[in-house]
Parts: structure tokens; C-alpha cells; sequence
């Protein structure tokens, strides 16, 4: 698990990132939990993003 901070909320998330597969990689979206903000990030997978606990 990653920690992220949002670049338009300024709130940290949580960040995984599953299903790799090696050679393949494509932009994925990392939609911020709280505000939907959306950015993209190069990844053999898929990101899951959640809210952190407080």
C-alpha cells in the first residue's frame, strides 16, 4: 500500500496497485477517494484507492 495526497483536496488516500502483469503497460486512472479528482499514472495493473482511516 502507497499513501498519496491529493493534488486538488490535499487529503491522503490509500493506493494499491493489483493485477500486474509484466510487459503490459498502459495509463490507469487514480480517482482521490474523498473528492474525485482524477489522475493517471503508468502501471502494468490496476489501482484501487481508499479513504484512510482517521
Amino acid at each position: 500500500m502507497e499513501v498519496e495526497k491529493c493534488q486538488k483536496c490535499n487529503k491522503e488516500f490509500g493506493l494499491t496497485e493489483t493485477n500486474c502483469q509484466p510487459g503490459h503497460r498502459e495509463s490507469e486512472d487514480i480517482t482521490c477517494p474523498y473528492c474525485g479528482y482524477i489522475t493517471t499514472r503508468r502501471t502494468n495493473g490496476v489501482f484501487r484507492t481508499f479513504k484512510l482511516e482517521e
